[in-house]
């Protein structure tokens, strides 16, 4: 686990019941709060992390379950800030897994695939070609879903929520 400031889990490494509105103030109020979340989302979504033995499963479902509020624009805005701050810290596969990982508020077991093309189409506003990686990479990534397999890009393509700025720098078919 990481020394120093945490914003989702508490000394005891319990993770901090809260909601995204207070979540978002404290990363808001805190000084360096984006680094701070950011290194947290990480530490949270990574493979071979365990901040004082939560299982990977119960750290990427709460994960899911803090983001899930996260709806409004200027929520979206600060996911994809968050993830730009995480992509200065992590390797590719860290950050596919918190687009893997943003759920439907009704049903944390289902994808929520409109707010991920929505935090993609705002991480392109910032930076086009991690946006663009970010895409590529979730070629690789399946979740089923109640019509079966799926793979996490096509999902994000069917919403028709991706803005052309991103479509644009796809490979053609």
């Amino acid at each position: 686990m990481k020394s120093g400031n945490s914003l989702i889990w508490d000394s005891n490494g319990k993770l901090i019941e809260q909601s995204w509105i207070d979540l978002s103030k404290r990363v808001t109020n805190t000084h360096g709060g984006l680094g701070i979340i950011a290194e947290d989302f990480v530490e949270l979504l990574r493979y071979q992390s365990a901040p004082l033995n939560i299982s990977l499963h119960n750290r990427r479902m709460g994960f899911a379950e803090i983001t899930k509020d996260a709806l409004q624009e200027k929520d979206i805005e600060l996911l994809a800030k968050t993830l730009v701050a995480m992509a200065l810290i992590s390797s590719d596969n860290e950050r596919e897994w918190f687009i893997y990982f943003l759920r439907k508020a009704s049903d944390l077991n289902e994808f929520d695939a409109n707010r991920a093309a929505l935090v993609i189409n705002e991480l392109a506003e910032i930076n086009r070609c991690n946006a663009l990686m970010l895409l590529h990479n979730l070629r690789g990534y399946i979740i089923k879903t109640t019509k079966g397999e799926e793979v996490i890009s096509d999902l994000l393509m069917e919403t028709g929520l991706l803005k052309n700025a991103i479509l644009d720098g796809l490979p053609k078919k």
